[in-house]
């Protein structure tokens, strides 16, 4: 399989009242500007947000809790060259996934 351009990460603890509206958002943005882009849930909740992730048919990984702890276990699953990073409480503008993500060699040297 192809890996994607881009891998959105997207960590989340307890969103439930959000998680959707990001995920919905996020594949508008990649369908309206045709992006080769896989979509990263990484969660810890206790709630329902991680049944909302599914429902969405995203990649869901499982964390311990803490945000940094969140986003290496995403990075483990990412295929993208590119990452966009953004929480999943609906604080983010997604329509800037065009003009930020960033590469993974850029970070780690590789």
């Amino acid at each position: 399989m192809k890996a994607p351009q881009i891998s959105i990460i997207l960590p989340c603890r307890n969103e439930e009242q959000s998680i959707g509206f990001c995920l919905r958002q996020v594949k508008e943005v990649i369908k309206k500007n045709n992006l080769d882009a896989e979509i990263i849930v990484s969660d810890s909740s206790t709630e329902k947000s991680e049944e909302i992730a599914r429902k969405h048919n995203v990649i869901l990984v499982k964390h311990k809790i803490g945000y940094g702890d969140a986003y290496l276990e995403a990075f483990k699953v990412a295929r993208g060259k590119f990452i966009f990073m953004a929480d999943s409480d609906s604080s983010y503008d997604f329509n800037e996934i065009p003009n930020r993500f960033f590469s993974l060699d850029r970070i780690f040297g590789w």
